[in-house]
């Protein structure tokens, strides 16, 4: 991270400060109670103001950030994140001669270019209530990094892969297009070969180079044209026989697992399993997504156990109903499509 980064905080215009600086002028502006709204300044060595945009910067806990964030600051704690309000905050901060701007959005923890970070604050009222309220701050959520590093947005996850495993003679090579196609939905790519041929290590190889969390260096025929960016890789194993390096979550990128193995290799007991399953039912009932749920278990529980299940675990706020007899009555199969839908 680039150092001498200096950030102020202040309720009203600057007058004594070191420079150059970045400026965070409160704004009496309230979401629903939430005071999170900063009008968000340069100043260069000649003391001249640039306005860059609007910021808002919320608390994990605490609705009124102004109350509680550092008055002065080179990076901002982690129970803060940021999030300018509009493409146009991060087109003006990338104009901004004399300091990389990923470095400036890594130090306000800002959760477009800091997917890490989004997924610590994103289950919060803060954030769903006032971080992203309006719409033209969930555009900057979701495409501010694609606009600024250039990319086609239509053909962002249109990519070659290659690698070389471990054992193989030569390197392995797949096209994944994830454009506009019509004989498959364009979200699913299937890779198919023979036991042995390598399919899960690829995978596994692939979940790292695009963390950028591999131990060796990637050259430039690794991905082509460029590498894709991916904020956020689910990778869903539930064989016991599966070994693949898992890339910790960082602040730049996120990587979620979902098996039924443990961080050390070890298969998750019963109990571990349900305690899981039960801690996946909070956040989707939290976040709301309940009926997205529901319809996705229908096809493979039937209706009427679906409506038994959803009524139990979100109407009746029941979440032992995964230790019931009526869930002891499924299927080993139902069981496994359950925990699989419910961890994703």
């Amino acid at each position: 991270m680039m150092k001498n980064l200096q950030f102020y905080v202040s309720s009203q215009e600057p007058t004594v400060f070191k420079f150059p600086h970045f400026l965070l002028v409160q704004i009496k502006w309230n979401d629903f109670g939430r005071r999170t709204s900063f009008r968000f300044y340069y100043c260069d060595l000649a003391k001249e103001y640039h306005l860059i945009g609007m910021l808002k910067i919320i608390h994990m806990k605490e609705s009124d950030t102004s109350s509680v964030i550092p008055k002065a600051f080179t990076q901002l704690p982690d129970e803060f994140c940021s999030l300018g309000q509009d493409i146009e905050f991060y087109e003006n901060l990338s104009k901004i001669d004399n300091f990389d701007i990923n470095d400036v959005l890594d130090c306000l923890n800002d959760v477009a270019f800091n997917p890490g970070i989004r997924d610590s604050f994103q289950n919060t009222s803060n954030f769903q209530n006032s971080l992203i309220r309006y719409s033209e701050a969930e555009k900057a959520l979701r495409q501010a990094k694609i606009i600024l590093e250039k990319v086609n947005i239509e053909k962002r996850f249109m990519f070659n892969y290659r690698c070389l495993l471990p054992n193989a003679a030569q390197h392995h090579e797949v096209e994944f297009n994830f454009g506009d196609m019509t004989e498959l939905p364009n979200n699913i790519i299937a890779l198919i070969g023979k036991n042995g041929t390598g399919k899960t290590k690829f995978l596994a190889q692939l979940a790292l180079d695009l963390s950028g969390h591999s131990r060796k260096l990637l050259d430039k025929e690794t991905f082509s044209p460029s590498r894709p960016l991916f904020s956020k890789i689910i990778a869903v194993s539930y064989s016991i026989f599966d070994k693949f390096s898992r890339p910790e979550k960082g602040r730049s990128f996120s990587y979620q697992y979902c098996g039924i193995k443990s961080k050390d290799g070890r298969l998750l007991s019963e109990e571990k399993i349900i305690e899981n399953n039960k801690e996946a039912l909070k956040i989707i009932s939290e976040i709301g997504r309940e009926i997205l749920w529901y319809n996705s278990l229908k096809p493979i529980l039937g209706k009427e156990s679906t409506v038994r299940y959803y009524t139990e675990i979100f109407n009746n706020n029941n979440f032992d109903f995964l230790q019931s007899d009526e869930y002891d009555k499924l299927s080993s199969g139902h069981r496994y499509l359950m925990y699989v839908i419910t961890q994703i």
